[in-house]
């Protein structure tokens, strides 16, 4: 899936920047109910949607990919990107394997 080139990378970050107070540049999610951080979060989220150009239905699996676990920790969200990343590597570590393998045989053995 390519990313839509009318749309420019760097404007993802403005949908951050709105939620920052531009005094102390914190962001202005503390005292927030878990239901309205995460509305805040999904809307934080939709530029990369849009960059993507694809809708997720499953939301929370898509703030999981974007939560590291110092905010989750502070804000009790549930999940973070670190099992996600463990997928990833697994299954890059699998495919990388698997070639070296295949083609180890390939050229060795002429299989």
């Amino acid at each position: 899936m390519a990313i839509d080139p009318k749309i420019d990378v760097k404007m993802l970050g403005h949908a951050f920047d709105e939620q920052f107070n531009k005094t102390d540049k914190t962001l202005l999610l503390r005292g927030m109910s878990l239901v309205d951080l995460k509305k805040t979060l999904y809307e934080m989220l939709k530029p990369v949607e849009q960059t993507l150009n694809y809708e997720f239905r499953d939301k929370d699996l898509l703030l999981e990919a974007f939560t590291a676990r110092n905010f989750m920790d502070a804000y009790s969200t549930g999940s973070c990107y670190e099992k996600l990343e463990v997928l990833g590597d697994s299954i890059l570590d699998y495919i990388a394997n698997s070639n070296l393998i295949k083609f180890t045989m390939f050229e060795k053995y002429n299989v």
